[in-house]
Formats: structure tokens, sequence, C-alpha cells
């Protein structure tokens, strides 16, 4: 029933046998101290704010699916944990896992620890686990890697297989919440890039400071503005009318408000005018959704050493004191909390800036770019955002237009991701089939781009051999095209009668059932209940394509 074991599998029971490890123990409490797990979650602070930010999107499904989901870090260390603990016993007995570590010396063979130590996805099914306790489990691990290509930790789908059900079930679950958790560790590591603050600090001939901070990105050479825009793809008039307003504004001191929905790329406009207008100066970044409401104030202004508890005793400058010389990047800005924006103001204004619990306001020059996907005018007559704030940031406006509006676009950015993907996984680049590229044409993308990519790299991890079929997307885009057959949005009203058909449903059932198959007639007739001559007898009714 299980595939032949690999050799890192084995290689890892060997080890964990050596080791003495108990296959029948269950880590039941945390082995660190609480202080020696809030250092460790200080330190992992973007990947778990990242991992949270995920999860409150994707917690419902987790839930309704019987999914746990674990955020692990490279020592086995479990740091976030989220999903359906009633299905998954014995589990719910010892209350929360966070601060248990989980590795090979404790409870032998894993999946997280083989993915983190392979930089690689890995899937263990079952007796393939050392712990008992696993062995009725299905364990999807994926590696999350930070900016620098480094493994981060992990993220770790635990799942039951569903039982009595058809022939070759088990293997498209087992593919699908591969492919699921792979695409949910892209996008932990697309939050890292946005949320983390970057910045490096300037260093003289003289020698004053050649410390490095903590979240460090390197500078990129001067001139090369035109190359950064020219990543912004796209061939529509919309897009290209956003990047000409952008190029222009770049050159001037003023503040730009980037609005667009999520996803649609507002970072990539903001470091594009970053190179074009200070290449050599810092690109600081701060994400107010991602950030604790507490948090904010500390790491917008900064703090001297003692003014609050668990302050570091010799102060930390802020984030916009460490944009001195460059661009200081807000995003989200609608969700600032009201009571700071007066003081975001002044700073604007004064451009000086006071750490909490100091006296001394130091001078600060930077050039703000703010980016929402709200409608901060909108907020501001509901009361919930500043007026004056509102017209200090939105000095000049570029409004990044939505994937569905620029459709020219969209298989220009697959090929793109898609490329891209495969030359970092080291795999053979597999190609859009024509009836694919008619279902990502039919779907809006409400996540834009950051969406479409997640969903290319959804397919490039489904598909089998070199053509990326409707089967191999994430299913929600199948599901989209189902109810765009059955219910047309340009289908006349007078004509309702004849799409409630039988007939018309009947069709949409085969086609979809075809589809989600891959064209195989046999599976197509186990999924609607039909026998196989049944359904040839209705393909060749209905003159459909095999």
């Amino acid at each position: 029933q299980f595939p032949e074991i690999s050799r890192p599998v084995a290689d890892s029971w060997l080890r964990a046998r050596m080791r003495g490890v108990d296959p029948y123990k269950v880590v039941k409490k945390p082995q660190l101290t609480e202080q020696e797990l809030q250092e460790i979650r200080h330190d992992k602070e973007p990947l778990i704010a990242a991992t949270e930010a995920l999860i409150n999107r994707l917690k419902n499904i987790l839930n309704d699916c019987g999914y746990i989901l674990y955020l692990i870090d490279p020592d086995g260390i479990i740091l976030v944990h989220e999903g359906d603990w009633k299905r998954n016993r014995p589990f719910p007995e010892y209350g929360s896992r966070v601060g248990i570590i989980a590795n090979e010396e404790t409870i032998g063979t894993n999946a997280h620890e083989l993915s983190i130590n392979l930089k690689r996805p890995v899937q263990l099914l079952g007796p393939e686990h050392y712990a008992v306790v696993f062995q009725n489990n299905i364990a999807s691990a994926a590696p999350v890697f930070d900016a620098d290509r480094q493994v981060a930790g992990a993220l770790l789908l635990l799942s039951r297989p569903c039982e009595g059900e058809k022939d070759g079930f088990l293997t498209r679950q087992c593919k699908s919440e591969l492919a699921l958790v792979v695409s949910m560790a892209s996008a932990v590591a697309a939050e890292m890039v946005l949320c983390r603050p970057r910045v490096k600090v300037q260093t003289s001939s003289m020698g004053k400071d050649k410390s490095v901070l903590p979240a460090v990105k390197e500078r990129r050479p001067a001139g090369s503005a035109g190359a950064v825009f020219n990543k912004i793809i796209g061939e529509s008039e919309a897009i290209k009318k956003a990047v000409k307003l952008a190029r222009k504004f770049a050159q001037s001191r003023e503040n730009i408000l980037l609005t667009g929905e999520s996803g649609t790329g507002k970072e990539i406009f903001a470091e594009a005018i970053h190179q074009y207008y200070c290449p050599d100066g810092p690109f600081v970044v701060v994400n107010c959704a991602a950030m604790p409401r507490d948090l904010i104030a500390s790491e917008l202004f900064g703090y001297e050493g003692g003014s609050f508890t668990g302050a570091e005793r010799r102060g930390r400058p802020g984030k916009i004191e460490l944009a001195d010389g460059g661009i200081f990047f807000l995003d989200e800005i609608g969700d600032m909390p009201l009571e700071l924006q007066p003081v975001l103001l002044r700073v604007l204004e004064n451009k000086q800036v006071t750490r909490i619990g100091g006296c001394t306001a130091k001078k600060v020059d930077f050039r703000l770019i703010a980016a929402t996907n709200q409608n901060l005018y909108q907020m501001v007559l509901e009361n919930k955002f500043r007026e004056d704030l509102y017209y200090r940031l939105s000095v000049l406006n570029i409004h990044i237009p939505p994937l569905r509006e620029r459709k020219e676009d969209i298989i220009l950015l697959c090929d793109y991701f898609i490329e891209e993907y495969c030359q970092e996984a080291g795999r053979p680049r597999p190609q859009l089939s024509r009836e694919t590229v008619e279902y990502i044409l039919a779907y809006d993308w409400p996540g834009n781009v950051r969406q479409l990519k997640n969903a290319m790299i959804y397919a490039v991890n489904v598909c089998q051999g070199q053509i990326i079929t409707p089967q191999d997307l994430p299913q929600n885009i199948i599901l989209d095209k189902v109810r765009h057959r059955l219910y047309p949005s340009h289908f006349p009203v007078d004509s309702i009668g004849e799409l409630l058909q039988i007939s018309h449903l009947e069709k949409t059932a085969i086609q979809t059932a075809l589809t989600y198959t891959n064209r195989c007639v046999p599976e197509a007739a186990k999924l609607l209940g039909l026998s196989r001559s049944t359904l040839y007898r209705k393909i060749k009714e209905y003159n459909i394509t095999l």
C-alpha cells in the first residue's frame, strides 16, 4: 500500500534506533522554560508573525478539513500550531504543544526535520513515522526560506487519511496536501519579506559605526532603477500608467501613497522608487497590519533603555530613525491605531523623532511611501483615520490596478512565476495547456498577483509530466469555473428555463468531472456515479470532446 521507503527516511530510522528513542513515548510538556521560549520567539518574530497572518486567513479551512498546521524552527521547537485537535488524539489531552522539542532525538523520524535538512518538501505516510502516535497520519512538510535563502523553519501539515474512499483518492489527497503546504511555505516566506524591517547602517570612512543591524538588506547599485521598474511585468495600459506615474514621482521629494487591493505588488513599486530616488540609502519596511498593536509605537519611534518592562538595557532605535537618509515604507497604513496617527503626523511635519522614554528629539531625513488596500478617504469620513494625516500622506497618489483589470498580463505573469520557481527548485519547466489557460483567464483572482504566484507554485508541484492541466490548479479555481458554467453572467434573463434544464446541468457536471480527472473516463465515471458505458453514451450525446 505504501511506496518503497526512501534512503533519507531509512537512515533517520537507524539513527533514532541507535539513539534509543522510544517509539511509544509521547512528548507531553514543553522541554523549554518560559524565558527560553520567549527568547526564541523574539528571535523568530518575523517568521511567527508571517505564519500567524497566514493562519488567520486559513483557520476555517484548517478546521473544516481536519488539518493541524505547525510552525517548527530548525531545532525542532514548535513555535505555532493551529487546527482541528479533536480528530488527532491523543494531543487534545495535553494542551498546547508550543515549546515542545519535536526532533529526531525526541520523536524519531519526522517530516519537518527531514524537510529542513534536505531543503525540500517531504511527505511521510503513516508507518514511515518512527513514533507510533503518528503512524495513522499523513505528514506534509516544506521549508520556509528567508530573504537570504536560508532555512528559517518549516511548516508541517498533519492530517488523517480519508477512510472508505474510492481507489486513487489517497494518492490525490497526498499530492494535494503536499502542494498545499508548499504553497503556504512560499506565502509565509513572501510575507516575511513584506513585513520585516530592512536597512543597512550607513558606514563612513571615519569608521564611526560599522555594525550591521539585525535585519539587513543589501544596497543595490546606483543607476539600476530602470532595471527594477522593468521587473514590473505587464503590457496592459493600466499597469503602464501606474509605472509611468511611479517613474515620474520617483524624481520628487514628496510623500507617496500607493493604493490597490492586497497582492497587487505595492512593495515592488516602493522598491523601484527607492532605487531611483536614493539607491544608496536605507529602505525600511513596516507593515502596520502584521505588528501587534501595543508594539507599533516602540517599533516606529524606538525607546530608551528601561523605559518599560522588557525593554533592552541600551534602548533601541525606531524604524523611522533607521530610515534616515532613505525611504520609509509604511505598509497597510489604514491599520495604524488612531492614537498614534498625530504622533506620525508631527514627525512628518517636523522631521524629528523622540524615542519612548526619551527627552531629546533627533533630526531625521527620510521620504515616506505609504500603502493601503483600504479606502482612506472613506475612513476619514467615518472618523477612523485622521483627515490631516490623510492629506499629508496623499500628496502624490498611485493606484495599482487589480489583476482582473489587466487580463492581458495574466499569462505573462504565469510564465514568469513558473520559470522563476522551476529555476530555483532545479526542475524542468512545465507548460500550460490551452484549457488551463482558459481556466486561468476566466478566474477573477481576488488575491491578485500574490494569489496567482502561489497558484502557479501549487500547479508545478501537483502536475505530472510537462503539461499543467486544469486538474493541477487549486480547487477554488476549478469550482469557480463550474459556477460560471452553471450560472453564466451573460446568460439572458428570458432564457432561465434553458439554463435550468437538466440536460444543461448534466453536461456541465460531465465536463467538470472530465476536467478534474484529466479526461480519464473511468475516474470521471466514478466521480459522477455512472457506469463507463453510460458516461461514454452521454459524452457522445452531448458532443463532448475527449
